[in-house]
């Protein structure tokens, strides 16, 4: 009586060990899913940062030749140290 009653409870354990695992098993794959869509989304982020860092360059260089000043009434940078065409 004793050993079965043991044996069912064994027969329990492994039973909820078992189910744990699936569970485990569940979040590490759900977690392989979200971090490969986060990474893609990273990538796209990238490469808008960097196309939206071309254009400022752009826009800036524009309003350079221009001699549109930025809100604080001064040069950029790179008008400052651009040789002056007299």
């Amino acid at each position: 009586m004793l050993i079965k009653k043991k044996q069912s409870e064994l027969q329990t354990q492994i039973q909820t060990l078992n189910n744990e695992l699936l569970a485990c098993k569940n979040i590490e794959k759900q977690h392989q899913l979200m971090n490969g869509k986060l990474y893609k989304e990273v990538d796209k982020l990238k490469k808008e940062n960097e196309y939206l860092k071309k254009e400022n360059v752009l826009i800036r260089e524009g309003n350079e030749s221009l001699g549109i000043y930025r809100k604080d009434n001064k040069l950029s940078q790179h008008q400052k140290t651009k040789p002056k065409d007299d």
